[in-house]
């Protein structure tokens, strides 16, 4: 009876089992390739994006300047122009040029390292 209920393997050729072959290199490079393509499209935008604003925000920084130069010159030369006329001592007008000069090294100072 053990011999009637026994498995018997199939009689024909031995089936392999199914072997996915690796597709070429050249399909595997083509398929990176396609994917690669919208990343380094986003890369560029960005770094166009980023190189855009920092020319937007150094013309700011000059127009700035600019003008921080132009206000400084004239509290300047009318504090000088009082002075000369008498209106205003000379010390107010030694101490207002003290307090210029200190603002503009304590502006050189952070555009060099920056704030803190």
């Amino acid at each position: 009876m053990s011999d009637q209920n026994a498995i018997t393997p199939p009689t024909g050729p031995p089936s392999e089992p199914a072997q996915r072959q690796p597709p070429p290199i050249i399909e595997m490079i083509n398929v990176l390739a396609d994917r690669v393509d919208p990343v380094v499209k986003l890369i560029q935008a960005a770094v166009t994006s980023y190189q855009n604003g920092q020319e937007r925000e150094i013309r700011f920084q000059k127009q700035m300047s600019l003008i921080a130069v132009l206000l400084i010159g004239f509290i300047v030369s009318v504090a000088a122009v009082l002075t000369w006329k008498g209106k205003i001592d000379g010390s107010t007008f030694t101490f207002l040029l003290g307090l210029i000069v200190g603002y503009v090294l304590t502006f050189v100072r952070d555009q060099i390292t920056g704030p803190k």
